[in-house]
């Protein structure tokens, strides 16, 4: 909110070794699929993205997005990115989603939270078997576009670091989506060791 005020000289970013790499996939002749979690903070990273942020979709439920649409915009100037409501009751989301690739634009999913009633892919984090959504991996993995996984983490002093894992394609896969999954999994594991009271997580994670 404060970032969204207008306050952004207020903090410092560190945008990591991979930075320029992921720059490349942005500047690239296809849209990218971004997958972050409910780690840190991944949306104050669009008004420092400048242009590019302009072209990032965020996708969330449709309830999600209308809960927190009228608080934000009391108190922010204008949203940084756009956002692609997801409604169960029809699929115009996967048109909307499609559509934004075919324009070089950026998608972006949360990977780490499964909603109740939708399928799930599970794999090894943090030593035991979890479930993790799979509507992010299948379609990044049969729409053929970059994948990377970005996370936004504060660190002390207002300062925030950014970390860009760029997904490797799959290959000769019978599931691709999992393979993809694993590499997700890997990558979180990474993060909420390193910063465990970021991830927020407020139920079982690993519930069979």
């Amino acid at each position: 909110v404060a970032i969204g005020s207008g306050l952004t000289k207020d903090y410092h970013f560190e945008f990591g070794e991979r930075y320029n790499d992921f720059l490349n996939i942005l500047n690239g002749s296809q849209g990218v699929i971004l997958i972050g979690a409910h780690v840190g903070n991944w949306e104050i990273g669009a008004p420092f993205f400048d242009e590019y942020g302009k072209k990032m979709n965020i996708v969330m439920f449709d309830a999600e997005y209308q809960k927190i649409k009228e608080l934000l915009a009391r108190h922010m100037k204008s949203a940084d990115y756009k956002v692609i409501p997801v409604n169960k009751d029809n699929l115009s989301h996967v048109f909307e989603i499609n559509d934004a690739l075919h324009k070089h634009e950026y998608v972006c999913f949360q990977g780490d939270r499964v909603v109740s009633g939708t399928q799930n892919l599970r794999t090894d984090f943090m030593g035991k078997e979890a479930g993790f959504p799979a509507g992010p991996y299948l379609l990044a993995s049969r729409l053929k576009v970059p994948v990377v996984f970005y996370f936004a983490m504060r660190e002390k002093r207002m300062r925030y670091s950014f970390n860009f894992v760029l997904a490797d394609p799959p290959i000769r896969e019978d599931k691709p989506e999992l393979a993809l999954v694993k590499q997700y999994a890997t990558a979180l594991e990474s993060v909420v060791t390193k910063y465990p009271e970021q991830w927020f997580n407020y139920y079982d994670f690993w519930k069979q």
